[in-house]
């Protein structure tokens, strides 16, 4: 059932040609497009899409974005009219530290990475964050490794496989051995026009001992067409290091975002996923953790807000492979509307992962009679000697708090924002960076409206 997708083996041999890959890139976007043409479109009679309908979706008719339709720019005063308003408050930032954003700042215009910049201290230390375009071609031996191999293999579902043979665009960030990084890098991923499809796909790499955080943004404005997000994220966490990954979604109106990201974490490493999502039409978001060494560890943070016929549908794995592991997983979601939001999560411990630690939570919040959000926590438990336990809440505001609030002088709107944004503060405090905060409870505040 390809014909839901417009694409064809002739996007993958021009994305080939115009990106000048080398041929093992070229072989593999060969075999990832013919795994995408053999395996099955998703259904609902599929377990894992049984509560998202793609046949619904119009998306038969968007096509890959050009990747000459921006050139690379140096300076902030060459940015697209359409990137400065996308950037909004940031552009300021960016305009008064001359582009700069420390201690690395990648900017992604549709298919197009446009703009890096990377501090010279920690590329002469061995660090690198460059586009993947150029980690294939500058950093060969070091991305082949890694790079649609045992994270994300090829042909292991279908929207994974289109994004092996389409991508164009995304990240490579390496941390060499005992490199501690204080300050986060950064990437926006900007979506400029509608009807457009997007394969931005991402690698991560902390050798051991290393440290750094992560923010990825994804941002487009509303367009009257429908366009696609395809997206893939590995990473890979090596021994005693630790990643924190941030990545917040405010896609426009008409955008179908899905989206696969996973990690394998070894030996007393730890990754903690920080996910936001406030956009989009259509979100398919999967999470996926691996714990595969001896002490690893990860926490996951998640919060939504859908409005209008806005759906979400949420996919978290927490996979204990390894004994004396820990993971915890927190997701909380608001809907007014008539949106609909799905949470799916799995603890699954294996037969060698004694003492493991894992919880599993999703909560959610109803301003609407016609809203809806289902969720459906799961273990799987193969050990004997552990702790594991999952919850879930669907419910609507307390009518006597909002009560207590506007006898204290608040309007009923007031009391409400008042409310959520309590209900989301577990979730955002795991955000260190006091102004990335302010920008999503902005984002939340324009979107709940008076």
């Amino acid at each position: 059932m390809t014909e839901l997708l417009g694409f064809g083996r002739e996007d993958v041999d021009r994305i080939s040609n115009d990106s000048e890959s080398p041929d093992w890139i070229k072989e593999k976007r060969a075999t990832a497009w013919q795994a995408y043409e053999n395996l099955p479109m998703p259904t609902l009679r599929d377990e894992m899409w049984k509560y998202t309908d793609l046949s619904t979706l119009n998306i038969k008719n968007t096509r890959t974005t050009e990747a000459s339709k921006y050139s690379a720019v140096e300076k902030f005063e060459s940015f697209p009219e359409e990137a400065v308003k996308l950037l909004s408050d940031e552009a300021v930032q960016l305009e008064e530290n001359g582009g700069m954003c420390k201690p690395g700042l990648l900017i992604q215009h549709d298919s197009q990475v446009t703009f890096t910049d990377v501090e010279k201290e920690l590329t002469a230390k061995g660090v690198i964050f460059c586009s993947m375009s150029d980690a294939v071609r500058n950093h060969t031996d070091l991305v082949r490794k890694h790079f649609m191999e045992k994270v994300v293999p090829v042909g292991e579902d279908k929207f994974s496989s289109l994004n092996a043979a389409l991508w164009n665009g995304g990240i490579f960030l390496y941390v060499p051995k005992g490199i501690e990084i204080k300050m986060p890098f950064k990437s926006y991923i900007l979506m400029t026009d509608g009807g457009k499809a997007l394969f931005h796909h991402s690698l991560i790499v902390l050798e051991e001992g290393a440290h750094v955080t992560y923010i990825e943004q994804c941002r487009s404005e509303d367009y009257a067409t429908d366009s696609l997000n395809s997206s893939v994220a590995e990473v890979v966490v090596k021994e005693g290091a630790s990643l924190d990954y941030i990545t917040l979604q405010n896609w426009g109106n008409n955008v179908v975002d899905i989206s696969t990201r996973k990690a394998v974490v070894e030996r007393d490493a730890s990754l903690n996923w920080m996910v936001g999502t406030l956009g989009g039409k259509v979100t398919r978001s999967a999470y996926e953790t691996r714990l595969i060494g001896q002490g690893s560890s990860t926490k996951t943070r998640g919060f939504f807000l859908a409005s209008d016929r806005q759906h979400h549908d949420f996919w978290g794995l927490l996979s204990h492979e390894a004994p004396n592991t820990t993971a915890d997983l927190l997701y909380k979601g608001v809907l007014t509307g008539k949106s609909r939001s799905v949470f799916r999560g799995l603890i699954k411990i294996s037969e060698v992962a004694q003492l493991t630690d894992s919880y599993l939570t999703n909560n959610n919040i109803l301003l609407s009679d016609e809203a809806r959000a289902d969720s459906v926590p799961t273990l799987e438990i193969n050990a004997n000697d552990v702790k594991a336990s999952h919850g879930a809440t669907v419910g609507n505001l307390d009518k006597e708090e909002i009560f207590y609030l506007m006898s204290r002088g608040l309007t009923k709107s007031s009391a409400e924002k008042l409310i959520i944004y309590g209900f989301f503060r577990p979730v955002l405090k795991s955000i260190d960076s006091e102004i990335l905060r302010e920008h999503i409870y902005g984002f939340i505040d324009k979107k709940l409206g008076a």
